[in-house]
């Protein structure tokens, strides 16, 4: 039997007020279809929750124009913890979320109108993009990106990939080559980290050859994992001492 990875099928956040973040993407980023709200035991989480299982509230939503969803994940029975720290470029583990975009700009000056957090000027290393933060602390990338599964009144789409911390990029591109099939690589170079001249790190966009899709690829679209290796600062766990789910 031959295995397909059709795409991401959604990234997850963890949240302190679930329907609050709902509405915040659904508002505006186009995350308008709620494809469950549901509330049980995360039994098959324990293993990232101290063995111990825990109750929670879970929203999945998606942009039709294409890509994942976002997994909106709130504990019922424990207060979500946040980072000790800032979580910075290229700490260990998912940084941000990369949303695709087909209209930048636009996305841009909309962002801004509405004051969100640290947004970043448009950067155009391998393909346009910049940064922002949500209103919940979140880190996001909206890359311009033209698939589109169905055309929406959104200026962005779904979940294109991630932006992933890793101590040996060598390493990391031959795992996610291997179990997951992203054997393209796009961008490879040193660079800044982000506006700072004097932190280097390296830089690898990974893509799949996506010769075929399976159930659901055409709705998710083609993906890419950025992978970030810091190379004269020593990064931190984002999830040190915290749990999964926690924000």
């Amino acid at each position: 039997m031959v295995e397909i990875i059709n795409g991401i099928q959604q990234i997850g956040i963890g949240v302190s007020d679930v329907k609050k973040v709902f509405n915040w993407y659904r508002n505006h980023l186009g995350f308008d279809i709620l494809l469950f709200e549901d509330e049980a035991v995360a039994s098959l989480m324990s293993q990232y929750t101290n063995n111990k299982v825990e109750k929670r509230e879970a929203y999945l939503s998606l942009n039709m124009t294409g890509g994942g969803g976002l997994e909106i994940w709130q504990f019922k029975d424990r207060i979500p913890v946040a980072s000790e720290n800032p979580i910075k470029f290229g700490d260990l583990g998912i940084y941000a979320m990369k949303i695709r975009c087909g209209n930048l700009m636009k996305m841009h000056t909309y962002l801004k109108e509405l004051g969100v957090l640290n947004l970043s000027q448009i950067s155009h290393t391998h393909k346009p993009n910049f940064y922002f933060n949500d209103p919940f602390g979140n880190h996001v990338q909206l890359v311009e990106d033209m698939y589109s599964f169905s055309k929406q009144s959104s200026l962005n789409g779904g979940v294109l990939g991630a932006v992933i911390g890793v101590s040996d990029i060598t390493k990391s591109m031959g795992f996610y080559s291997t179990m997951l099939g992203y054997t393209k690589v796009v961008y490879d170079a040193i660079d800044s980290v982000l506006s700072t001249d004097k932190k280097k790190c390296r830089r690898v966009i990974l893509q799949q050859e996506r010769t075929s899709v399976g159930g659901f690829g055409d709705l998710l679209g083609p993906t890419q994992l950025e992978l970030v290796q810091l190379l004269n600062e020593r990064p931190t766990k984002i999830f040190e001492n915290r749990l999964w789910g926690d924000r």
